[in-house]
């Protein structure tokens, strides 16, 4: 089958071009799409209707699976052409607006009206278009900072309160940047979707937000190596799902909450390098999942629970 591009005569549109191969009756078919994206509304409708009709005309659909390439094909269409809401990309960029990455460009592709399409380090949901990743990694492994022979990141600023306007966020990581400060927005606990943070390898400072414990879908907390300081929360026991929990190389003060072993899906604690005191529960040998804890170099008092020769994996 061939299909033919929709003509529209204006000079806003942006032609995109999309290629499907599909495997029909044991033969390969590749679908070869050209469409217009247009940001007006009544555009962008009017050529989304275009297009179904050249594809009819162009070729008999009326078998079922004529019918699936074509519903395949048109709602391709629709997602490429669909922009984010324009509250997700506000957020958005008042999120970058509070950063500096002199050395990767990495926000130069954070331009035009859909976040969605080709931003870096952001992803989607496919059926809402409402942002649900920000992944930005100062990785020594990333091709980029490869290709710029550095051996790090460096990206300096804060991280915006304006994230928390990203409802239906479910991973957040910024780590590995060295050099971002400030605090992490109290509001972060207001994202009920989130499954991951991840901001290791900065210089955040502050506390842990007190109602961490609101974040019922969150699995792994990796806030290691930065400059946290105050209590671990009470409320982080409160994490019924949590699997993984970093808050090494640190400041961070005061005892164990003593029903730490609430937290019995989790499979890591690494709690090393702060300035933890008082004694180690008992009741962590309880928890059964848990299979690397580290708590070296704190300040903690008392002796070993000889119940902790018992389970799988210790680091002190």
């Amino acid at each position: 089958m061939h299909v033919v591009p929709c003509a529209m005569n204006s000079p806003k549109i942006t032609v995109v071009k999309v290629t499907i191969s599909l495997y029909h009756h044991y033969s390969l078919l590749t679908y070869q799409v050209l469409f217009i994206h247009q940001t007006h509304k009544h555009v962008y409708k009017s050529c989304k209707l275009t297009l179904f009709h050249c594809i009819q005309t162009q070729h008999n659909m009326a078998s079922p699976s004529s019918l699936f390439f074509q519903t395949l094909i048109l709602s391709i269409v629709i997602y490429a052409v669909t922009p984010c809401p324009p509250s997700d990309r506000a957020a958005l960029l008042a999120f970058r607006a509070a950063l500096t990455e002199p050395y990767m460009g990495i926000f130069n592709s954070w331009s035009g009206y859909n976040c969605c399409q080709s931003w870096y380090g952001v992803t989607c949901d496919p059926t809402t278009y409402r942002v649900t990743d920000i992944t930005l990694r100062g990785d020594p492994s990333d091709k980029n900072l490869q290709n710029l022979r550095r051996s790090s990141g460096l990206m300096t600023g804060n991280i915006s309160p304006e994230i928390c306007n990203l409802g239906n966020l479910t991973t957040l990581v910024v780590a590995d940047w060295k050099s971002i400060s400030g605090e992490i927005p109290s509001c972060v606990t207001s994202l009920s979707l989130l499954r991951i943070i991840d901001l290791s390898g900065n210089q955040i400072s502050g506390e842990i937000p007190v109602d961490i414990g609101k974040l019922q879908r969150l699995v792994v907390l990796n806030l290691g190596d930065n400059a946290i300081f105050g209590d671990i929360p009470a409320s982080i026991v409160d994490l019924a799902g949590l699997m993984h929990l970093d808050l090494s190389n640190n400041k961070i003060s005061g005892e164990l909450p003593s029903d730490f072993r609430k937290l019995n899906m989790l499979s890591r604690a690494l709690l090393s390098q702060n300035n933890l005191t008082g004694s180690i529960p008992n009741s962590i040998s309880k928890m059964n999942r848990l299979a690397d804890l580290d708590l070296s170099m704190n300040r903690f008092t008392g002796s070993i629970p000889v119940e902790f020769g018992q389970m799988k994996v210790w680091v002190y």
